[in-house]
């Protein structure tokens, strides 16, 4: 079992989360310098000192990286904290589900569909594509977090008071995916780069989509998965 540490987290995040973290930073930044150039040009022709324009510009270049560390440094701690805690509790449930090895691989943010019941007994899981992933077969779209553990998956969602396990499958016992990527053009089935799991524990047996905002960290998730399946 791996120790708890801070690179440890960090390093679970996806890229692309980090990348949108930077992003917004470096925007705050730039944001913080147009305002204090705003008000310094304003100071100027109220007091018809032209040159403080210039004394202005030259100081929102010092201004920018400032706020913008400042931003980063206030939000990378904030989500540190979020990541360590699905980290714990995916961990916990995955204990209490007899998951043997529930160290966390990777975790990300996600949107979970569950297919209905309906569609689960007219079709078995083979025969499950995105045609057939219709808005009358699949539940409203929810926020969950992914968490990829070394013998299983679970997808945990956000509630008051909480967190809730909305699905979890044990590799060891199998694993049941399809991968749908998103070069199709069909108004009426799914579309959109997406994975669709099921799960082979017997008190939670039911068939989900996973889809995300983050669609390379999507594609290495279903990479790990068809790994782990090949080598079943």
């Amino acid at each position: 079992m791996s120790n708890i540490n801070i690179e440890n987290v960090w390093g679970a995040i996806s890229g692309e989360e980090k990348d949108e973290l930077l992003a917004r930073a470096q925007a705050n930044g730039i944001f913080a310098s147009f305002v204090f150039i705003v008000l310094t040009t304003s100071a100027a022709f109220g007091f018809n000192q032209p040159w403080v324009i210039f004394v202005g510009i030259f100081c929102s270049v010092i201004i920018m990286p400032l706020f913008a560390n400042r931003t980063w440094r206030v939000q990378k701690p904030t989500k540190i904290l979020q990541y360590l805690a699905v980290r714990s509790v995916a961990r916990r449930y995955a204990y209490g589900f007899g998951l043997r090895r529930i160290d966390i691989t990777m975790l990300m943010r996600g949107y979970l569909q569950e297919v209905n019941n309906q569609t689960v007994q007219d079709l078995n899981f083979e025969q499950l594509s995105a045609d057939e992933l219709t808005k009358n077969t699949l539940s409203k779209k929810k926020e969950v977090w992914i968490c990829l553990i070394q013998s299983g998956i679970l997808v945990i969602s956000e509630k008051l008071g909480g967190a809730k396990l909305e699905f979890i499958s044990n590799f060891d016992k199998g694993i049941q995916s399809h991968y749908l990527p998103s070069d199709r053009d069909n108004s009426d089935g799914y579309s959109g780069n997406a994975i669709i799991l099921a799960s082979n524990i017997k008190s939670r047996k039911k068939i989900i989509v996973l889809t995300s905002d983050y669609i390379q960290t999507l594609n290495s998730l279903n990479n790990i998965i068809e790994i782990k399946k090949s080598v079943l």
